[in-house]
């Protein structure tokens, strides 16, 4: 007998063989199992990479008018699109509350700052406050917030704010607005603040005019380095400040101490919708020197067409049209868009409307060269129904990516902006795989407004 067939003779004569030569081959038939179970049972009842469902939850933060109130709240929609809405702010009339501006930190906690004022008389009431998720506290921020009634405002009354994380999960909320003596406009300020375990920071003003230059938009964003940049716009003439007057896009950058490093005009066009989400920028994360741009435009002054418009450093700001919305003046323009960078790729999602065609769409654009070249996409088209509040991320899980893009609702033919009562989501896998989904309608039929969304 060779020593193959004496080894497998041993093998079978399992009674009378040693227990550590039975533990040994019990090990061996229980790994060989496993072995199999994953590589070939898992295999055949489990979907492929690209349809696997994602397990997160998407936040949307919204506002909404019911009966005399003003409502802020979010809504969480899980991977089986079950909702929850929660209440982070009610204001009774006139006090009027924004939607919420969320970050989420390393940890899978989402951060809110939620603005709310009397805009129409008592504008010391003005307050921008802080509230992380699972807490009720709300912190007020402290900017250095003016005093008065419309008529004899003096100081600072924040118009915009924004809200960024760093990677030391540190929350930082900015807020762009007007300076006033005696009621009168005299210059744009921005303000910024960042929490510490002790509490929020005095704000410290980072930019400011002592001029009448209206303030339009600001966006923020951290580069590679971690210093930040803040893109902000002002109306290049004072004496016109309508939606189809030109104003200039300017990119402030600071480190975290609050320390300016430069401030430059980048670009001048036509204004924008008086619609949200038309403007944003990106910083590339691999080059602090390479900044993206997506904003609507109005290349006439007639205001019937309404530009999804890019811009990049790389090409010294040079605008691109990516697509166009055909409307008229006294319309809804049902334009709004969302850029992300994700790798090499850039992704702008974009609501268009052709009131010629009958036709309203919401659309991917994508570059996968910095935006030398762009692929669109067709994601929803209706003649029944028209988009806006376009809002957009990405959950991405290796191979497995799902697109998230909330937007609003309302029919082809309604021209009342306060007509948006649906709150939706599209959810896209990378298999192509959609799904729609309607997260919130107001029981008035009275229109909503996104402040942003979160994939956690």
């Amino acid at each position: 007998m060779n020593t193959l067939q004496k080894y497998i003779s041993e093998l079978l004569d399992f009674n009378n063989m040693g227990i550590t030569k039975k533990v040994c081959i019990f090990l061996f038939i229980v790994l060989g199992l496993a072995f199999f179970y994953q590589n070939h049972v898992l295999s055949q009842s489990t979907l492929s990479p690209l349809d696997a469902t994602l397990q997160s939850n998407t936040y949307v933060s919204f506002r909404e008018d019911l009966n005399g109130q003003s409502v802020s709240k979010y809504a969480v929609v899980d991977s089986n699109s079950n909702v929850q809405v929660n209440t982070l702010y009610t204001a009774t009339s006139p006090v009027v509350v924004n939607p919420a501006e969320m970050v989420k930190d390393s940890r899978g906690k989402v951060h809110f700052s939620v603005q709310y004022a009397d805009f129409f008389f008592n504008w010391a009431s003005m307050r921008i406050f802080y509230q992380k998720e699972g807490s009720t506290a709300q912190e007020i921020i402290p900017f250095q917030y003016g005093n008065g009634m419309s008529f004899n405002f003096n100081g600072f009354l924040p118009w915009r704010q924004k809200m960024i994380m760093d990677s030391s999960n540190v929350p930082y909320v900015l807020a762009g607005g007007r300076t006033y003596t005696n009621g009168q406009i005299t210059g744009f300020r921005i303000e910024i603040s960042k929490r510490l375990t002790t509490g929020w920071t005095p704000s410290t003003v980072v930019f400011q005019t002592t001029t009448f230059t209206p303030m339009a938009e600001i966006a923020a964003s951290f580069d590679k380095n971690s210093n930040i940049h803040v893109f902000y716009q002002l109306f290049t003439n004072p004496n016109c400040i309508s939606i189809t007057c030109p104003r200039s896009t300017y990119e402030l950058v600071f480190d975290r101490s609050f320390n300016v490093i430069s401030n430059n005009q980048i670009i001048t066009f036509n204004g924008l919708a008086p619609e949200a989400n038309t403007f944003k920028p990106i910083t590339n994360m691999k080059s602090s020197r390479e900044s993206y741009l997506a904003f609507l435009s109005i290349p006439n002054t007639g205001a019937s067409n309404y530009n999804v418009a890019f811009a990049t450093s790389k090409n010294s700001w040079s605008q691109q049209t990516l697509a166009t919305s055909v409307v008229s003046p006294g319309s809804t323009f049902s334009t709004s868009l969302d850029m992300e960078s994700i790798g090499q790729e850039l992704n702008v999602v974009a609501s268009e409307k052709n009131i010629p065609a009958n036709t309203a769409r919401i659309l991917t654009i994508k570059s996968r060269n910095h935006g030398s070249n762009w692929i669109t996409n067709t994601l929803l088209s209706s003649t029944t129904s028209q988009y806006r509040d376009i809002f957009m991320e990405t959950k991405n899980l290796g191979t497995a990516k799902e697109l998230n893009i909330a937007y609003t609702e309302s029919n082809f033919g309604d021209i009342p902006q306060v007509a948006f009562s649906k709150l939706n989501l599209m959810r896209v896998k990378s298999s192509g795989v959609q799904t729609n989904n309607l997260v919130y309608q107001n029981p008035l039929g009275s229109g909503l407004m996104i402040g942003d969304l979160l994939v956690v």
